[in-house]
């Protein structure tokens, strides 16, 4: 599996008449549903306290978490470690399993046969155990990356949560360093900022109280959260393994509009990743069309898209698979 964090190509559009002008052409929006940011909360290590007190804020609130596990742990240690069957009840409520590792013994210091065996074989037993493949790896402290190392994550994992890692992405410590003090406003204006560069912003969480925590109180971490969602007009809100597919898939799309009419538009939309099982996420395609009103889309099996109207632009989620896609409204 080559590293496709290498993918840097926009999504070409080819238009196949002429009479579409440019200031009217469709294009991919650079997020799903035509947000201006992403933000994906990860949590790290899976100790049982630490989940449920995740879950308890994040859950009501809707927002959909990436939870990075120890996966040797999971089952074993039981007064640590959550338990196999609440992994994948968190699978059924749409939250996303990662691979992760105990700090000790580091990745770099150890033979590399352990080095395949924590990080290949952790993701296989997340699978066995959840159904969810684990397509998201985040390193566990202390371990240094190399190039040995990094070929291993990518054998199973196409994720790699490092921002250098990943288009346009900014990891940001939650309580990450000194004494872990908790500065909310700054924090918010990070995340404003990075939604106005059209950035993806990932939060890495231990604790929500005690432990790595920054926070005071679990109140004070259920704040912040409440105010994300309350931007999610322009934040998309969405697991390091959604966000990931969405953008890969984004930047090795090709957008190509076979014809138009006043009121119509047929395309097709396709990627060149190799892996079609996993990258099969449906890109939002932005039509610039001020007078819409109300809008339909529908593939080549007759089946209804989801499709909406705002601020003068339809927006139809298809699924980059090649079908002819046709839109009216």
């Amino acid at each position: 599996m080559p590293p496709l964090r290498s993918l840097a190509m926009m999504a070409v559009i080819s238009v196949g008449c002429s009479a579409i002008a440019n200031s009217s052409a469709p294009y991919i929006a650079p997020y799903y549903n035509d947000k201006q940011g992403a933000i994906s909360f990860t949590f790290d290590d899976g100790f049982q306290h630490e989940v449920d007190d995740a879950l308890e804020i994040i859950d009501p609130l809707g927002i959909k978490g990436t939870f990075f596990l120890i996966p040797t742990r999971v089952d074993t240690i039981p007064s640590q470690s959550i338990h196999w069957d609440q992994a994948k009840s968190m699978v059924e409520h749409g939250h996303e399993l990662g691979t992760h590792d105990a700090i000790k013994p580091r990745l770099h210091e150890i033979p590399i046969e352990q080095v395949v065996q924590k990080i290949n074989g952790g993701g296989r037993l997340i699978e066995q155990n959840t159904g969810q493949q684990s397509v998201s790896f985040a390193m566990p402290g202390g371990s240094k990356n190399n190039p040995e190392i990094e070929a291993i994550i990518y054998e199973q994992h196409y994720f790699f949560r490092k921002s250098e890692k990943l288009p346009n992405a900014i990891k940001a410590g939650y309580g990450s360093a000194g004494k872990r003090v908790w500065d909310d406003h700054k924090t918010r204006a990070q995340i404003e900022e990075s939604v106005s560069q059209g950035k993806w912003f990932i939060p890495v969480i231990h604790s929500v109280v005690n432990g790595y925590s920054p926070f005071k109180s679990k109140e004070e971490f259920k704040a912040h959260c409440e105010w994300v969602v309350s931007k999610e007009h322009v934040i998309w809100i969405a697991p390091l393994g959604e966000v990931g597919r969405y953008v890969y898939e984004r930047d090795a799309a090709t957008l190509d509009v076979t014809s138009q009419t006043s009121n119509s538009l047929t395309f097709k939309l396709t990627h060149t990743l190799q892996d079609k099982a996993v990258f099969n996420h449906p890109l939002t395609v932005v039509i610039p069309e001020t007078g819409a009103v109300s809008a339909k889309a529908t593939d080549a099996s007759g089946q209804s898209l989801e499709t909406s109207v705002k601020d003068g632009k339809i927006l139809v989620n298809a699924l980059p698979n090649g079908q002819t896609v046709a839109v009216t409204w």
